[in-house]
C-alpha cells in the first residue's frame, strides 16, 4: 500500500551543507518548511501539496548536494498515539 505524504525524508548530508543549500534545492518544488536538525546529518522537507513532495522526491533523490549523494524519500506519516 502506497501512502501518500506531503513531507520528504532527506538523508545523507555532508556536514558542510546547511539549511540554505536545501532551501535553493528545493525552491521549485513549493516546499513550506524545513526542519534540519543540527550535526544530524538528515532534513524533513513539507510541501504545499502531495504531489510536489512526489515530485521533489522522484527528481531530487540521488542528486549530489556539497559531494555526496543525497536520499530523498516520502516520509511515512506519524503513527497515532496510544494512550490507552
Amino acid at each position: 500500500m502506497v501512502t501518500e505524504s506531503d513531507t520528504c525524508f532527506v538523508g545523507n548530508i555532508d556536514g558542510a551543507v546547511e539549511e540554505e543549500d536545501l532551501e535553493e534545492l528545493f525552491d521549485e518544488f513549493d516546499y513550506s518548511e524545513i526542519r534540519m536538525p543540527p550535526g544530524k546529518g538528515f532534513a524533513f522537507v513539507t510541501f504545499e501539496s502531495n504531489e510536489a513532495a512526489a515530485k521533489a522526491q522522484t527528481e531530487c533523490n540521488g542528486k549530489e548536494l556539497k559531494g555526496k549523494a543525497i536520499r530523498v524519500a516520502l516520509a511515512k506519516p506519524k503513527a497515532p498515539r496510544d494512550d490507552g
